[in-house]
C-alpha cells in the first residue's frame, strides 16, 4: 500500500504499519478483496486476485470510488453510499465490469470496520460464473425431470384408457363369440372374428409403440445403420397394408425413385413411414389415396407422405407432437388410435438429426415431410 493513498484519506504511518501485517495474506487470498475508505468510498487498496479478476493494474484502481466497479447496465443493487453498507453484508450477487469489458457474476460480501478510528470498507468477491452455470444446469435438469414426469403419467393414462377400452371390446366380443357361436350364422362368426382381429392387432401396436417409446426414454435402444431403398421398402408396406387400403378402397401410390438408396437406420425410417401411411388410411375417407414421394435439396432428402384425408386444424397440429397432448381422433371408419405413434416418428427422426413438418388444412387432406440430412444419402 501506498503512503500518499493514505494520507489522502486522513491516516498515519501506525495504520499503515498495522496494515501491512496482513499484507501478505491479503495478496494470497484466493478472493477478490478491495479496501476502500469509509468517508469517501474511494479505493484504497487491492489484492492480487482482484487485479488478475478486472483486469485494472493496481494503481488504475486506487482512488476511483468502488462502485465504479460494478456494471451500470445492470441492476446490482449495491450501495449507493458508504452510509448504506450493513455490517457483515449477506452474500449477494452482482456484476462487475472488466477492463476489457467483460460483464462478470460475482458473489460479493460488504463488511466495515475500523482501524485506529478510521472507517474502512471491506468488498470481498468471487467469479460466480461457474457456480451460475451449474445452478442453470441444474435448474434446466429438474425442468425437464418434472416435463418427463409429467408426460410419463399423461402417456400412462391414455394407455390405461385406451387398454382398458379396447380389451373390454375384445372381451365382449369373445363372449359372443363363445356363447352364440352355435346359433349365429357363419356370417355373424365371420364378423365377430374380423372385429377380435382388428382390435387384437390395435392392442399390439399399442403396447409396441409403448415399449419402443420406453425404450427410447431409457436409451435401452440401438439403431444399425444399413444401406436401404425407401422405394422397396414402401412397395413391402403396401402389401402390408393390403388389405385395410382394400377394404376403405384408400390407393397407396409409391411415387419414390427406384434409384434412391439411404445409409441409415431401416428399423426407423420403415417405422415412420410405416406410422405415417397407417395414418394417412386411417384418416382418408372411401376413395381417397396416399402417396408416398420424395425430393432432393443440397441440405435435405425429403421423404414426403401425403393423403387426400380430413385434414387437420392449425391448434391440432401443433399438439402432433406433444407427449402432454391427448390428440387421439377416430378415423374416417371409427378406427381407434392413441396419436402415440406420430410421437415415436417424431423422436426416432430426432435420433437421424432430422425433423418432421407437417402442412394440413382441414378438409384438404395432410402432408407430412421427413426431413434428412443430405449426409444419410448413400
Amino acid at each position: 500500500m501506498q503512503d500518499n493513498n493514505f494520507e489522502s484519506a486522513g491516516n498515519n504511518s501506525n495504520l499503515l504499519l498495522e496494515l501491512e501485517k496482513y499484507k501478505s495474506a491479503f495478496n494470497e487470498a484466493v478472493d477478490a478483496i478491495i479496501i476502500s475508505d469509509g468517508a469517501s468510498g474511494k479505493i484504497i487498496d487491492a489484492n492480487d486476485s482482484c487485479t488478475a479478476l478486472l483486469g485494472y493494474g493496481i494503481n488504475e484502481i486506487i482512488g476511483r470510488h468502488y462502485l465504479v466497479l460494478f456494471d451500470d447496465s445492470v441492476d446490482n443493487q449495491a450501495a449507493s453510499s458508504v452510509d448504506k453498507i450493513k455490517m457483515l453484508d449477506s452474500i449477494t450477487i452482482k456484476n462487475l465490469k472488466t477492463k476489457s469489458g467483460d460483464i462478470v457474476p460475482v458473489e460479493l460480501v460488504t463488511n466495515t470496520f475500523q482501524v485506529f478510528n478510521n472507517n474502512l470498507i471491506m468488498t470481498s468477491f468471487r467469479d460466480a460464473r461457474e457456480r451460475i452455470e451449474y445452478e442453470n444446469k441444474i435448474k434446466k435438469f429438474a425442468l425437464k425431470l418434472k416435463e418427463s414426469n409429467t408426460s410419463k403419467d399423461k402417456l400412462f393414462s391414455i394407455i390405461a384408457h385406451d387398454l382398458k377400452n379396447s380389451l373390454s371390446a375384445l372381451m365382449s366380443y369373445s363372449e359372443i363369440l363363445t356363447e352364440d357361436s352355435d346359433d349365429g350364422s357363419l356370417e355373424e362368426v365371420k364378423a365377430t372374428s374380423k372385429h377380435i382381429k382388428q382390435i387384437s392387432k390395435e392392442v399390439y401396436e399399442l403396447l409396441e409403440n409403448l415399449l419402443n417409446w420406453s425404450r427410447i426414454q431409457t436409451g435401452k435402444i440401438e439403431f444399425k445403420n444399413s444401406k436401404i431403398n425407401p422405394y422397396l421398402m414402401t412397395e413391402k408396406l403396401k402389401r402390408t397394408f393390403h388389405y385395410i387400403s382394400e377394404q376403405k378402397s384408400v390407393k397407396i401410390i409409391n411415387s419414390l425413385e427406384i434409384g434412391l438408396y439411404l445409409y441409415t437406420s431401416e428399423f426407423i425410417i420403415s417405422s415412420v413411414i410405416r406410422n405415417l401411411v397407417s395414418n394417412g388410411i386411417k384418416f382418408t375417407p372411401h376413395n381417397g389415396f396416399v402417396r408416398v414421394s420424395s425430393t432432393i435439396s443440397e441440405k435435405y432428402i425429403d421423404l414426403i407422405v401425403e393423403d387426400s384425408g380430413i385434414g387437420m386444424s392449425k391448434e391440432l397440429i401443433g399438439k402432433l407432437f406433444k407427449i402432454d397432448h391427448n390428440i387421439s381422433r377416430k378415423g374416417t371408419d371409427n378406427e381407434s388410435g392413441t396419436g402415440l405413434g406420430l410421437i415415436l416418428c417424431y423422436e426416432f427422426i430426432k435420433k437421424l438429426g432430422g425433423n418432421i413438418l407437417v402442412q394440413s388444412e382441414e378438409g384438404n387432406g395432410s402432408k407430412f415431410i421427413v426431413r434428412l440430412p443430405i449426409e444419410l444419402m448413400n
